[in-house]
């Protein structure tokens, strides 16, 4: 049977959005996806493709592109060929490529006799044959449960440790005869193996926690705005990716009222597209296709318990965070500043809240508008006394040094822009991230 390459149209459409930009195609295959990658791209442009399989790294020799490179490796490892935000476009279709099945010497099918092997990369590790013969009925029912979801699991297991024992399974067709012989449901359109050999195949090859292990490096090598997608064809890699690309609560203690406010670092910008049906006509094996698209918004892995970036900016939301935050901690550093053309009278109430709560205020910009900083922090100053008071205007700067005045028990809270992403001076919407910056400071 001929591959093809699932959602091949609808994946790279939202992957590559910059024609100069660097991509992954984590599963290179049969080069479907990695072609057409290849295709949208200028010359400045370039495309690193990887795959286990010994049999891909030979397809991938027919693409004699200057920017693209075949590496022989898991996608496990991206982290040790890419440095932290510099790719532009990751893809992950995952599963088992077509011509595995199709092939009975690479053991992936039951309706083929074959060798007992199931691994991507049949020159490393351990076949499957050789885990069966010294595995538990336990051991191989767990397994069939844990990552089949095979109800029977149990039952199968015992026959096949017990068929083993005669040396009654010898390759493929008898591991799935063992299988149907012992199931108790009638056989409908689904193989009663079917589960079972997606279920070892799972085990053998480590599959779910390598997918864990690249999501957590593809989150870190991906710039910001830099588009994820992920093709999965069973609802074990499909859960895994939700939820590690689900919002996350930062955990502070109950009683600080940011512990419920969501931080994501991505955006989920399609979710559950599915083959059409003249796809799934012209390949069946895509029927259980789902893809998602995540984009990169911010960076937050660096930023240390004792940080807090919120979007408080008037004197009530600095009074309730404060007070409530300050009792956790021995000394508190607050930055901030006031928004120019809004009211006035707030700025000192809200500087004035800081100085009471706090060790030290570095007041800086905020949204400036069309008011000078000096002016902002003029009427600030009004009433306050300024003991423990530093202006510093430039918002980076300010928080570069509040990250120096803390001590080990102290905290930095960074007030007014919480996740936005520019500052309005004059004009001007100039890029600053409270997120990036501190980022910066603790990589």
């Amino acid at each position: 049977m001929l591959h093809f390459p699932v959602l091949l149209e609808e994946s790279i459409d939202f992957l590559v959005n910059d024609h100069d930009g660097n991509y992954i195609d984590c599963t290179f295959g049969r080069g479907g996806h990695s072609k057409e990658i290849l295709n949208r791209i200028s010359i400045n442009g370039h495309l690193t493709s990887f795959d286990k399989d010994p049999e891909a790294s030979k397809f991938s020799k027919n693409l004699l592109q200057d920017n693209f490179k075949m590496h022989h490796d898991s996608f496990k490892n991206l982290d040790n060929y890419f440095k932290d935000n510099s790719i532009d476009g990751i893809l992950y279709d995952l599963g088992v490529c077509s011509t595995h099945f199709d092939d009975s010497s690479r053991g992936f099918s039951f309706n083929q006799e074959g060798p007992i092997d199931m691994r991507f990369n049949n020159k490393n590790g351990q076949p499957l044959s050789e885990w069966l013969n010294t595995a538990t009925t336990k051991e191989i029912s767990e397994i069939l449960y844990n990552f089949g979801d095979e109800k029977h699991g149990a039952l199968i297991a015992k026959a096949i440790v017990k068929k083993i024992s005669e040396n009654s399974i010898r390759n493929t067709k008898d591991l799935a005869n063992t299988i149907e012989e012992v199931y108790p449901e009638k056989r409908n359109k689904t193989h009663p193996a079917t589960k079972s050999f997606q279920a070892l195949r799972i085990f053998i090859n480590d599959e779910l926690e390598e997918l864990q292990k690249s999501l957590r490096d593809a989150s870190k090598i991906i710039k910001k705005d830099g588009i994820i997608v992920t093709i999965a064809f069973q609802s074990l890699e499909d859960s895994i990716i939700k939820n590690f690309f689900r919002p996350t609560i930062r955990k502070f203690p109950k009683d600080i009222p940011i512990n419920n406010e969501t931080e994501r670092s991505f955006e989920c910008v399609a979710k559950k597209i599915r083959p059409s049906k003249e796809e799934i006509k012209k390949n069946p094996r895509s029927r259980s296709a789902i893809m998602r698209v995540f984009k990169k918004l911010w960076l937050i892995k660096n930023i240390p318990a004792n940080i807090i970036i919120d979007y408080a900016h008037n004197s009530n939301a600095f009074k309730v965070l404060l007070n409530t935050v300050e009792k956790y901690f021995d000394n508190l550093v607050v930055v901030f500043g006031c928004g120019g053309n809004r009211d006035k009278t707030k700025r000192p109430k809200m500087l004035g809240q800081a100085i009471k709560s706090s060790s030290k205020v570095i007041f800086t910009s905020d949204n400036s508008r069309n008011e000078s900083f000096s002016n902002i922090f003029k009427d600030s100053k009004v009433g306050n006394k300024l003991d423990n008071v530093i202006a510093i205007e430039d918002r980076k700067e300010a928080i570069i040094y509040g990250s120096k005045l803390l001590g080990k028990n102290d905290c930095m809270i960074i007030l007014g822009k919480g996740h936005e992403e520019t500052q309005e001076i004059f004009g001007k919407f100039l890029h600053h991230s409270d997120h990036e910056v501190v980022n910066e400071i603790y990589k």
